[in-house]
């Protein structure tokens, strides 16, 4: 007899996902429920990709490389010198300001290097969330929150004295 071998975490989520969506969601009765259960499911299907793919350390090494090769442009800016210690999207949020602000050559050569980077991390962040407004648009076809009481309630604020 052997023991048991436990699954790794990201067949738990690949489980969790099936079970929710092939199993759960279709019993459910409640428009509240089906919404949630799907975020739900969507919200496990981005963490099992996260968890195959660290994409958040990838985007850093990508952008601090794309910074030290403009690093004697970024020393040119006032009060914007790259280093090691400091988050490269502080860095390129600063340098891409900048070059809004002052166009000319400098500006240029940010744009040209850091806009390229950043735009493609965001379109494989903008894919990856694909469950999410996919599930915001099952909802919405079928009226399932976009007509229940659930979408009518408001918040008020009431002003302190």
């Amino acid at each position: 007899m052997t023991l048991p071998v436990h699954p790794d975490i990201e067949t738990i989520l690949e489980n969790c996902v099936e079970t929710m969506r092939s199993v759960i969601l279709p019993e459910l009765e409640s428009e509240w429920g089906v919404f949630c259960g799907a975020l739900l499911t969507a919200s496990l299907t981005y963490a099992n990709e996260l968890m195959k793919s660290d994409r958040g350390a990838q985007y850093s090494e990508e952008l601090s490389g794309a910074l030290k090769s403009i690093q004697s442009t970024l020393e040119s800016i006032p009060d914007l010198a790259f280093s090691e210690g400091r988050s490269p999207y502080q860095t390129a949020t600063k340098a891409l300001v900048y070059a809004q602000a002052n166009p000319g050559p400098i500006a240029d050569e940010i744009s040209q290097v850091l806009q390229p980077v950043l735009m493609g991390q965001l379109e494989v962040e903008l894919a990856a969330t694909s469950p999410f407004m996919e599930g915001w648009g099952a909802a919405r076809a079928t009226r399932k929150i976009f007509g229940s009481a659930a979408s009518k309630k408001s918040v008020t604020f009431e002003e302190e004295d």
